[in-house]
C-alpha cells in the first residue's frame, strides 16, 4: 500500500488519533510495532518472515557481538552474511545464475520484498555500530523490532540509525501542536509531488522508454529531463509524506533531500541526493575502504569512491546497467575529486563569476545527473546505448510530447525547492495566503486522481523505489 493511497492516509490518522489515548512508554511501541507488522503483513506471509528474520538476527547478534571478548570480527563478518542472506536471494541470486551460465532452472523465482533493501541496511547499520561501540546492544527485542518495523519508513527509508531513531520509540505518539502542524504540512507537499507531478509525468517517460527505437533525440531528450524531474518528485514526496506521517507521532526521521537539483558538483549533489542512503555507504563503506587503502594516496580514494558508488549502483538493481550507472558516478566523483584544487585555484585567479557562474555550475551538474539517468530508466543496457547513440547522431526535430504542462510541474519543483534553500519558513507568510496554498495542493491532488480515474488509469501508483 503506497503512501499516497487515500487508505494509507486514513491508517495514519486512525494510529495518529488512538495511540495518544495509551498509556505512554512500552504499551505504545509495542501498539506502533503491531501495526508496523500488520502494515507488513499486506504484503503477504513471506514478506513478513523476511523481516522477522531480519530483525530477530539483528537482535541476537547485537547481544552476541556486544558479549563476545574476542573473535568480533568473524562473529561480525558472519552477522553480515546472515543479514544480507534474503537479499541477496531475492535481489541478486537470479542473475547471477545468468551471468555465470548455469542451469536456469535453479534460477528462483523470487518477488523481492518492499523495503528489504532499506529495513537491511538499516539492520547491518545497527550491528555494525554495536561492534565499533558507537551504540551497546539493545536488551529488548520489541525495541529491535520496532526499530526495523516503523511503518512510516518502512517501505523506503529514510534508513535510520539507531543512535537517532531507538531513543525516540520510547516518547512515541506525544502530542505536540508545533510538530504535528508541520507533519502535516510535509505530507500535503509529498501528496503534491507524487499524485501531481511525478505520477503525471511517468505515462510520459513510460512512452518513450517502452520504445526508445521509435522516437528521435528530441522527445528522448525531453523523456529523460521528464525523468529526472518524476524520479526525484516520486522519491521526495515519499521521504516527505513519510517524515511528515513520523512527526505526528513524535518521532523526527532524518532528512532524505535537500535540493539536489541546486548542486554545483556532483559531489554536492550526493550529498543531497537520498542523504540517508549515500551517509550510510559514506560511514560503512567508502571510510573503512579508504582507511584500509590509505597507504596508496590519491589512488586510494579514488578507489574506495569507484568501489563505493558502484555498490550504491548494484544496490538499486542487479542487471548491468546499475552497476555502470554507479561506476560512471564514482568516476565522475574521483576525477572531480581529484582536481578540486586545480578548479579552486583557477576560479580564485579568474574570480567566482557571481550567481551567474553558480547558475552554470548547477545546469552543468543536472545535465550530468540527467544523462546519467539514462542507463538508470532504460530497461537493459542496449537500450540506453541506443538512446545515447540517437542523442548524438540523430537530426533533431519538433519533439513529439507536449512540453506545456510537463514544464510548469518542473517550475512547480523548482519554485519549491528554490524557497526552502533560501531559507524562508512557509510559517511566516500571513495566514489567508498559507491557506490558499493548502487548498491549492489539495485541489491539484483531487483534481489529478479524479482524471486519472476518468481515463481509466490507476489512480495510485507505487513508488519507483519500491523496486529496490
Amino acid at each position: 500500500m503506497p503512501s499516497s493511497d487515500p487508505r494509507y492516509l486514513l491508517l495514519v490518522a486512525l494510529v495518529s488519533v488512538t495511540l495518544p489515548l495509551l498509556p505512554a512508554g512500552s504499551l505504545r511501541l509495542r501498539a506502533c510495532l503491531v501495526v508496523g507488522y500488520a502494515f507488513y503483513a499486506l504484503l503477504g506471509l513471506p514478506s513478513l518472515l523476511v523481516l522477522g528474520y531480519v530483525s530477530v538476527v539483528s537482535y541476537a547478534g547485537g547481544l552476541w557481538l556486544d558479549d563476545c571478548h574476542e573473535g568480533g570480527r568473524r562473529r561480525l563478518t558472519l552477522l553480515v552474511f546472515a543479514i544480507l542472506s534474503p537479499l541477496l536471494t531475492a535481489k541478486y541470486f537470479k542473475s547471477a545464475v545468468y551471468i555465470l551460465g548455469m542451469d536456469s532452472r535453479i534460477g528462483l523465482d523470487v518477488i523481492l520484498p518492499v523495503g528489504l533493501s532499506f529495513y537491511t541496511f538499516q539492520a547491518l547499520g545497527y550491528v555494525i555500530d554495536v561492534y565499533v561501540g558507537r551504540v551497546r546492544a539493545e536488551r529488548r527485542l520489541d525495541r529491535v523490532l520496532a526499530f526495523l518495523a516503523f511503518f512510516p519508513q518502512l517501505s523506503a527509508g529514510p534508513i535510520e540509525r539507531a543512535n537517532h531513531l531507538m531513543p525516540q520509540l520510547e516518547r512515541i505518539a506525544e502530542f505536540e501542536e508545533t510538530r504535528v502542524r508541520a507533519g502535516i504540512r510535509l505530507i500535503l507537499w509529498g501528496l503534491v509531488l507524487k499524485v501531481v507531478v511525478a505520477d503525471s509525468l511517468a505515462p510520459l517517460v513510460e512512452r518513450i522508454y517502452s520504445n526508445p527505437y521509435g522516437y528521435g533525440p528530441s522527445d528522448i531528450a525531453l523523456a529523460t529531463v521528464y525523468f529526472s524531474v518524476q524520479v526525484y518528485a516520486d522519491f521526495a514526496g515519499y521521504s516527505s509524506i513519510a517524515i511528515g506521517t513520523a512527526k505526528l507521532l513524535g518521532i523526527d526521521l532524518v532528512p532524505n533531500f535537500a535540493q539536489p537539483y541546486l548542486s554545483e558538483s556532483l559531489t554536492e549533489f550526493w550529498r543531497r541526493w537520498h542523504m540517508s542512503l549515500s551517509g550510510w555507504f559514506r560511514d560503512y563503506v567508502f571510510t573503512p575502504l579508504h582507511f584500509a587503502w590509505r597507504s596508496w594516496g590519491s589512488a586510494g580514494v579514488v578507489a574506495a569512491l569507484v568501489a563505493t558508488f558502484t555498490l550504491i549502483g548494484i544496490w538499486h538493481g542487479s542487471t548491468w546497467q546499475y552497476a555502470l550507472f554507479g561506476l560512471l558516478h564514482g568516476t565522475l566523483i574521483a576525477v572531480g575529486t581529484i582536481t578540486a584544487k586545480t578548479r579552486a585555484h583557477r576560479r580564485w585567479r579568474l574570480g567566482p563569476g557571481g550567481r551567474i557562474a553558480g547558475a552554470g555550475r548547477i545546469l552543468l551538474t543536472f545535465t550530468l545527473v540527467t544523462l546519467t539517468f539514462v542507463l538508470f530508466r532504460a530497461r537493459d543496457v542496449h537500450g540506453a546505448l541506443a538512446m545515447y547513440g540517437a542523442l548524438a547522431t540523430q537530426p533533431w526535430q519538433v519533439p513529439r510530447l507536449p512540453w506545456h504542462w510537463p514544464l510548469g510541474l518542473t517550475l512547480l519543483v523548482l519554485a519549491g525547492d528554490l524557497i526552502a534553500a533560501s531559507g524562508y519558513r512557509f510559517t511566516l507568510l500571513p495566514r489567508p495566503v498559507r491557506w490558499c496554498a493548502y487548498h491549492a495542493g489539495a485541489i491539484a491532488i483531487l483534481a489529478a486522481l479524479f482524471g486519472r480515474f476518468i481515463a481509466g488509469a490507476p489512480y495510485v501508483q507505487y513508488y519507483i523505489y519500491n523496486r529496490f
